[in-house]
């Protein structure tokens, strides 16, 4: 059995219009974010034990901060191949994971992730930025034979504003 966890980066700026999209840094809101959704994360029973990042600024920093939280510290790695990867481009990425690897955590964009969500599900839906989705493939003993059309159980969909103390709640 294999869990996987998507993650989209979190609250990006837009205040430098000289930097490409790729070299856009986290804003406050992102920076605000990210301990709520990795305390979060390293507190729940089922958690990752490997990340993949996009290479992009937002995406790296997003992976990072998750990575490094006291009781998660897994190891991370950048991938070109998920700056704005299409379901089938992060689909193909998790087919090549090592074995030993059983729940990886993979930060990448929109539209991708969200289509991605939504093939899974069963249901198109938003996902906002920093939102964690965890998918459990009980039927799934090798990366290779991982598909788009798998039905996966959906065990948790949360964002910030989702959470306790975080700094979006009840925002729009």
């Amino acid at each position: 059995m294999k869990t996987i966890f998507l993650m989209r980066h979190a609250k990006s700026s837009w205040d430098d219009p000289t930097l490409t999209d790729h070299d856009r840094p986290l804003n406050k809101r992102g920076l605000r974010d990210l301990p709520v959704m990795a305390s979060w994360l390293a507190r729940q029973s089922s958690r990752p034990d490997w990340c993949l990042s996009s290479t992009a600024l937002r995406a790296e920093a997003t992976a990072r901060a998750i990575c490094q939280e006291k009781g998660l510290r897994i190891p991370c790695e950048q991938t070109t191949r998920l700056y704005h990867a299409s379901p089938e481009e992060i689909v193909g990425v998790l087919r090549e994971l090592p074995e030993e690897i059983a729940a990886p955590l993979i930060v990448s964009h929109n539209p991708g992730l969200e289509e991605l969500v939504a093939l899974w599900s069963g249901r198109p839906r938003p996902v906002p930025t920093a939102a964690i989705i965890e998918f459990q493939f009980p039927e799934l003993a090798t990366w290779p034979k991982l598909t788009l059309s798998q039905h996966p159980r959906e065990l948790v969909f949360v964002s910030p504003k989702h959470l306790p103390h975080s700094p979006n709640k009840h925002r729009p």
